[in-house]
This record gives C-alpha cells, structure tokens and sequence, in this order.
C-alpha cells in the first residue's frame, strides 16, 4: 500500500485530507447508530480503517451525534476506502448510507473540524464536551499507529483553536450542555423534580455534566450506575451524598422506583428492554416514567413506546429545546464563529510556508 505516498505532492496535501460523515444535520439517529463506534473500540476501528487501500491516515470522531472519519488520501480512492471500511466492520452497504453522508476535502474538511471541535456543530451550539472527544479520538489513532504528521497537525491546530473559544468567549464560558435541556424536559412532564427519583446510566464525562445540573433541580434522589466497574467508581468519587450509586445488577429494580432514567451507557447496549420493563410495570402502577437515550447506540428498547405511560426521547427529540438555545445566544454563536474562521484562515496561510509533511509511506510502512 505504500504505493499512495508518490501521488501525493507537498504543495497539495491540503487537498487529500477529507471527512466522510454521517451526522444528525443529515441522518436520523437510526441511520447513525448503524455506523456507530463505541470509545473501548476506537483504537482498533482506526488501525482497520487506516489499513483500507487509498487511505494513509485515519482518525474517527464519533458521538451520539455523528460518526465522522477523517482520513488522507487520493479523493476518490480515500472515499471508497472508507465505504469499504463500512462494509466490513459495520456490515453495511455503503451504497444504502450515500445519501446520509458528508463529503468534504480540502480547506472545506478543516474548516468543519474546527466548527466540530468548538462544539459550533453541535445540537447544543458551544458545548465543550467534543473537543474532549476531538482529543481522545486523536490519542486513540495515535495509538493505533495511524494518526500522521498530516492529521496530528490539522487535528492540533482545531483544538487549539476549540479551547481558545471555550476560555476567551462568552459563548464558551456559558458552556451550553445537554443537561440543562434534559431539565427543561423533565420538567414539562412532571411540573419539576421536587420528590422525583432519577435514575442515571453509564459514567466517564458524559455523566459529569448530567449529574451537575441534575443537583441544581434538586431531585428528591439520584441514583446512579455503571456496567463498569471503573466508571462506578469514578461516579461514587464524582457524586458524593447526593448521588447514591447502585450496583449494576440492580439497576432493575431502580427503574421500578425511578421517575426518570437517563442513558448515557455506551458499554452495555441494551440498557432497558420492553420484556424488563413488562417485568416491572405492575410495580410501578402507571406512574408516569420519563426515559431519555442519549447513548449511541441506543439502549432503550424504541417499542417502550407503545406504553402510555412511558415518555420515551433520544438525542433528537432535544431539536426544538436546542433551537431555543441557539435563538438565545446567536450574538455569542457568531462570536465564537469568526474566532474558528480567523484560526482556520491563519492556518491556512501558515501552510504556505510550511506545508503539510510528507511522505505518507512511514504510515503505511507500519502494516
């Protein structure tokens, strides 16, 4: 495969960089779960998309809103590298995904990468939570042996760029989070969370901000759990008195108690199934149960549904509560927008006179 470093010229490396993604802007959470990669498979994902033929570096940017493949390589040979990848690790036709899918290169692909990792493609516009996942994502591809001197730079300059917007702008001190909309949610339902139960699922960083501001409503009781013990550990440490966290066994019979159950689990991928819940329902004696999913994929079963009782939302539901955030905040938006184009203008003047590194061939040379 070493084969593609000779096409690549210095001067138009810029060009060979491209992402293929499939996101919420232009797939529903259906479509997006199918080509979903969960972070414990990061690292071996990347090694087998950048083995792909025309591909020379990778990187995978997933989270419950997109999967995104940032790869180098010829255009048209780089694309069907990543289809290919597709077809193999998701068993997929990639042709069923076309239709779904983001296509840029060049300037277009850096300029979305530094929109992505300042969060200014995000549902919530200016949360913080990607260019932790930008940050992890580049690890694990370095890992993998498949991160380069192209990707490590671009990917570099995005998140220099992310936290100069997070820490200089008004929009990123705000840090808009997904959370504070779960609240307003919950709270349509129920009136509030006075003498409610909430019932947390899954740990690491997505759970940080849910626990945050799931003690500002002041539930009667939080409960927490996590299929991993680590993680269950980080959540007791995390918590202190105000969380109580159960082990994942019990999780069960917690829903019977619980009000609301949020899902952030990305290890165990069927959380609650409609035959559980059937398990439960006589104990609950139809009260009202709130259920969000914001996992990918999802671990609640979509048939919960068919309950009357049930409130069943994703990731997708919060359009409308996100729309009312960025209306709030456009002037805070557009701020933190010309900060990403002026970074991305200055690097891309930067690579006149120091471009890209090549050969690609170090890459390669490693499988």
């Amino acid at each position: 495969m070493d084969e593609i470093a000779p096409k690549m010229r210095r001067e138009s490396l810029i060009e060979e960089f491209h992402i293929v993604g499939i996101t919420h802007r232009r797939a529903p959470i259906e479509v997006r779960e199918r080509l979903a990669v969960a972070p414990p498979e990061w690292e071996a994902s990347t090694r087998q998309l950048c083995e792909q033929s025309g591909i020379a570096e990778a990187v995978i940017l997933p989270s419950c809103l997109r999967s995104e493949f940032y790869v180098c390589g010829p255009r048209a040979e780089a694309r069907a590298g990543v289809e290919e990848f597709w077809r193999v690790r998701f068993r997929v036709r990639p042709e069923d995904f076309r239709r779904f899918a983001l296509f840029r290169s060049g300037p277009e692909a850096v300029r979305h990468l530094f929109h992505v990792l300042a969060g200014l493609d995000s549902l919530f516009v200016g949360e913080h939570q990607m260019r932790r996942c930008g940050e992890e994502s580049l690890a694990a591809a370095e890992c993998a042996g498949a991160a380069g001197p192209v990707l490590r730079r671009i990917f570099t300059a995005a998140l220099q760029s992310a936290a100069e917007i997070q820490s200089e702008t008004r929009l990123g001190r705000r840090n808009i989070t997904k959370c504070q909309a779960v609240v307003e949610m919950v709270e349509k339902i129920f009136g509030s969370l006075e003498n409610r139960t909430v019932l947390l699922l899954g740990g690491g960083h997505a759970c940080e901000p849910v626990i945050r501001d799931l003690k500002r409503a002041a539930p009667e009781r939080i409960l927490a759990s996590s299929p991993e013990e680590a993680e269950a550990a980080a959540l007791a440490r995390l918590s202190g008195r105000l969380v109580t966290v159960l082990p994942w066994k019990d999780v069960l019979a917690a829903a019977s108690e619980a009000d609301v159950v949020i899902n952030t689990s990305i290890t165990e991928p069927k959380v609650l199934r409609r035959a559980d819940y059937e398990k439960i329902r006589p104990l609950r004696q139809k009260r009202a149960l709130f259920l969000l999913d914001m996992a990918m994929p999802r671990g609640f079963d979509p048939a919960l549904k068919t309950h009357g009782e049930v409130f069943l939302y994703t990731i997708d539901d919060m359009a409308g509560v996100a729309q009312s955030y960025q209306n709030r905040y456009s002037n805070e938006i557009e701020e933190a927008e010309a900060i990403a184009d002026r970074n991305l203008e200055q690097f891309l003047r930067e690579l006149e006179t120091n471009p890209l590194p090549s050969p690609f061939a170090e890459i390669k040379s490693q499988y």
